[in-house]
This record gives structure tokens, sequence and C-alpha cells, in this order.
């Protein structure tokens, strides 16, 4: 016969040795989650991967942005069939890199700033480059004194403005009237006064003179 509290010590064993710590289920367990971990693993290698190539692009393009930058700046020092640039050196087998980067670039005028977007190689450097007179690389102080012109008026705020004549009507104005288009007073209109005053100043003098002998010749009678 058994006693009671040796079959409850041995039930009780094999039910926590079977649910509770169960060797083959735990061993199943962390071989699956030792395979989800290499999962995990080989996916974010990928990841850092793919975040390393486009981190490689991405300076190659600010590296060749910078070039280009430099290019639109260097541009007068481009070689010519009269006199060699500063790059194009005669004792090099070839042409610098930065010669043949010069050829290709074309150059702009410096206006006002472009606005954002993706820049291209070959053109005009990106409004996080500064502009092509200053040195620095902050873009809200590379705006130019200069006053900037308004923009043209187009033809509907042209006519609401009241100018509603073409030049060829104009022309045609002043070839049909030319007596309406001239000045009110004449270029010479100061030496004409001048003559008309000594004119005047003359006739009174004459006219003083007859009025003497007029009273002399009285007095006498």
């Amino acid at each position: 016969m058994f006693d009671p509290s040796q079959i409850q010590r041995r039930w009780r064993g094999f039910y926590v040795r079977k649910y509770v710590h169960n060797f083959y289920a735990r061993k199943k367990y962390l071989a699956e989650v030792s395979w989800k971990n290499k999962v995990i693993r080989s996916g974010l290698d990928e990841l850092e991967e793919l975040q390393k190539r486009e981190r490689d692009c991405l300076d190659v393009i600010k590296e060749q942005t910078n070039k280009v930058y430099q290019a639109h700046r260097l541009h007068h020092l481009l070689s010519t069939k009269q006199r060699p640039g500063i790059f194009n050196s005669p004792f090099r087998p070839g042409p610098h890199e930065t010669e043949l980067l010069l050829r290709q670039v074309k150059y702009h005028r410096p206006t006002r700033l472009t606005p954002s977007g993706k820049t291209c190689l070959l053109g005009i450097p990106d409004s996080t480059a500064p502009s092509l007179g200053s040195p620095g690389r902050n873009t809200l102080g590379t705006c130019s004194s200069r006053p900037i012109l308004p923009p043209i008026a187009s033809k509907k705020q042209q006519m609401l403005l009241g100018v509603q004549k073409q030049p060829g009507e104009v022309w045609e104005q002043c070839v049909r009237c030319p007596d309406l288009m001239h000045l009110q007073s004449s270029y010479a209109h100061l030496e004409e006064a001048k003559h008309q005053l000594q004119q005047y100043k003359s006739m009174n003098i004459d006219n003083g003179m007859l009025f003497e002998q007029y009273t002399d010749a009285h007095m006498q009678n």
C-alpha cells in the first residue's frame, strides 16, 4: 500500500513536469524565439545597408552640388584659346577635373533666390546652397541689396490704368496732327520776350522825345 502523501507528491511532480516545467515545450519555444530573432536581425541588416546606400548617395549628390556651385563661382577662370586657365596646366597630360566641369557648367546671372526643389547637377544650384555672390551658407542673408523692380503690368492692368492706345496709334496721331503735339512755348521764347521789351522801351523813348518837343514849342509861342 502506498502512503497517500507519497501518491500526492508523485502526482504533483508529474503535473509540474508536464504542464509547468515541460522541457520539450520550453525547448521548442526557445528554438522558435531564436529563429525569429535571426529573421529580425537579417531584416535589420538589410535596412541598415539600404540606409547606408542612401546616405552615400546623398553625400555624393551633396559633393557634386558643391562642385557645381564652385564651378559657377569660378566660371571666369575657364581657359580660352588665347589664354589657358589656372586649372588647365600645360604640364598635365590632360585637362583637370575642374576644367572639365567648368566647360560643362553654363554661367547664370545671380538673381533672386530660386524656389526649393531638386538640384540639377549641371544647372543652377539649389536654394539650400548660398547665392553666387556670397560665401556664407545662410540663405536668408544672401538676398541682393539692390531693389527689386515691380513686375510688368499685363494688358488688362494697362487697360484698367487708362493706357488704352497702342504705340502705332500714337505715332499716327503725331503725324496727322503735329500742331497738337507741339510745346506751348518755343525754345526761343526768352529771346523773343527780350526783343519785345527792347521795342517797347524804344517806343516809350520816342514818345517822350516828341512830347518834350511839343511842350517846348508851345511854351515859346
